[in-house]
């Protein structure tokens, strides 16, 4: 029934009984051509925006432009020429924020053409941009109120890492274009300190993070073997379920002991014995003494146990560089018995910006081997990260045999020093599918795992289209949440309004002084 209208109208009281929505749209780029996938998810969102309006809610749908980011610098880095921080200092941070400030509008028509004929209600006119100051002040706001509950810090995170650009990069920009490129394969030994005459066996396409290395991680619940090697008169160790990766026949080698392995509890007889296994292992690949920073007094060089260890690559022996590799399962082109070779250089685009870089390929290792080495205190998160690599992907000094050379330029040679050392015990190469380095970046972070408890309660109270992803994709995600690094070694961004100490023990909000006053 059709209420009747009042005599009195009282305008701004019918006013407030329609409600605003908001809806937050994250902003593509200029700098580069809309695609299919703008296009899919600019019509879901233009979905909900036009059921809102006509269910009675007041809309407003400005278009945005994300207008700062690594593609606007890299793109003005490749036009100039500029090779690293150096060269920013020599321009200026004013005249190289100018350059990017001048390119980030490059293809607005083109968007605002194919937006538009796609019939999607969105007002143009009255956009917003990441580089106004009004915008980047809701980032400091934000900042602050986070800053306030105690929630920002700074650590350490292994993340994934352009050596071009000198800055880790997002998941978005390390997830783009993967390519399949040959590194070395390598079979590794790790004498027992206890009998040095027995060695684990571990294998890695990754010989530069050997000189990082802290820990082996073996499977409790898999059976692993004593062997002696019949060609070579070595005492290996290794998962019995893997001894065809390294041995076409079984007349290769003998197996002398078996060990059945129970599942891993705190306290069981396996984690026990492994951990009694110590390693002859600080100077593989040619690290100084100086790399045992994180010594025997934190439980390094030694075995330890968990089932993140596979039966289906390597030989059931992990080697545990935890401030390297974030990695992928790896592909299975292995070709045994070639000789090993190196890239140094891939080809990546990001959102069709970018173009060749020269980077370093990352660990084979999961973060898994971060996480366990956290798990035996062998590292902590304020630790000092083992990571002798620096922003242009070069050994340090603590590497002394290989300090100044790029990384992957160096796996020869560690490979070479691993023969001479009778370490080694095959050589080949090996095709898979990986992006970037992974590496150890003190950033600042805000933290999400002690909220991670609220985050999935808070989800199961929203309504899902389909209703499954409330559980699964986005349900699994918010259970793995991680303190979330949000600073980046970059110039064109929104500043973190922090000054801190050289130590940094002291610091300083200057948001205090902008939104207290």
């Amino acid at each position: 029934m059709v209420q009747q209208v009042p005599e009195n109208i009282n305008f701004p009281a019918e006013e407030e009984k329609i409600l605003e929505f908001t809806f937050y749209d994250g902003p593509p780029f200029a700098t580069g051509l809309p695609h299919y996938g703008h296009i899919l998810a600019g019509t879901i969102k233009d979905i909900v925006t036009r059921y809102a309006h006509q269910s009675g809610f007041h809309v407003d749908r400005r278009f945005g432009w994300d207008c700062h980011g690594l593609p606007v610098e890299y793109e003005i880095d490749k036009t100039l020429g500029i090779r690293g921080p150096e060269d920013v200092a020599k321009m200026g941070i004013a005249e190289y924020n100018s350059q990017c400030r001048a390119i980030v509008m490059r293809y607005s028509t083109e968007w605002k053409s194919t937006v538009t004929r796609l019939g999607r209600w969105i007002d143009f006119d009255n956009d917003y941009k990441t580089l106004y100051p009004e915008f980047m002040e809701s980032v400091w706001w934000v900042f602050k109120q986070l800053y306030d509950k105690g929630l920002v810090y700074r650590g350490v995170k292994v993340m994934p890492f352009s050596t071009a650009c000198n800055t880790p990069l997002s998941n978005f920009e390390s997830h783009q274009n993967y390519k399949d490129v040959q590194d070395p394969s390598v079979f590794v030994t790790f004498p027992l300190e206890e009998d040095e005459t027995i060695s684990l066996v571990a294998w890695t396409t990754t010989p530069w993070t050997l000189p990082s290395n802290l820990a082996v991680c073996v499977n409790p619940e898999m059976q692993y073997v004593k062997i002696k090697d019949v060609a070579r008169g070595k005492l290996l160790i290794l998962m019995e379920a893997r001894l065809s990766a390294l041995y076409k026949l079984e007349s290769d080698y003998e197996i002398l002991e078996r060990e059945s392995l129970e599942l891993c509890q705190q306290t069981s007889p396996m984690e026990q014995h492994c951990r009694s296994w110590w390693l002859v292992s600080a100077d593989l690949g040619g690290s100084s003494p100086a790399m045992a920073w994180i010594c025997k007094e934190n439980g390094a060089f030694t075995v330890l146990v968990d089932n993140y260890v596979k039966e289906e690559e390597g030989t059931g022996v992990v080697h545990q560089a935890p401030y390297f590799g974030a990695g992928l399962f790896l592909s299975t082109h292995m070709t045994p018995h070639q000789s090993a070779s190196a890239q140094g250089e891939v080809n990546t685009d990001l959102g069709g910006n970018m173009s060749t870089f020269h980077l370093v390929l990352e660990s084979t290792q999961s973060v898994d081997d971060y996480r366990v080495c956290m798990d035996f205190n062998i590292i902590r998160k304020d630790s000092l990260p083992v990571c002798p690599v620096d922003a242009s992907g070069c050994f340090t000094a603590e590497v002394t045999h290989f300090a100044g050379q790029y990384v992957k330029d160096a796996d020869k040679s560690i490979i070479r020093t691993l023969k001479e050392q009778g370490r080694l015990l095959v050589a080949s190469t090996f095709t898979h599918n990986t992006p970037l380095i992974y590496k150890a970046v003190p950033s600042w972070f805000v933290r999400v795992e002690n909220m991670v408890d609220q985050l999935l309660r808070n989800n199961d109270l929203s309504y899902w289209v389909p209703e499954f992803v409330r559980e699964k994709r986005f349900g699994n995600w918010l259970k793995d949440a991680r303190d979330w690094a949000i600073s980046r070694n970059r110039y064109w961004g929104t500043p973190i309004p922090l000054w801190v100490s050289d130590d940094f023990e002291e610091e300083l909000l200057l948001l205090n002084f902008v939104f207290d006053r």
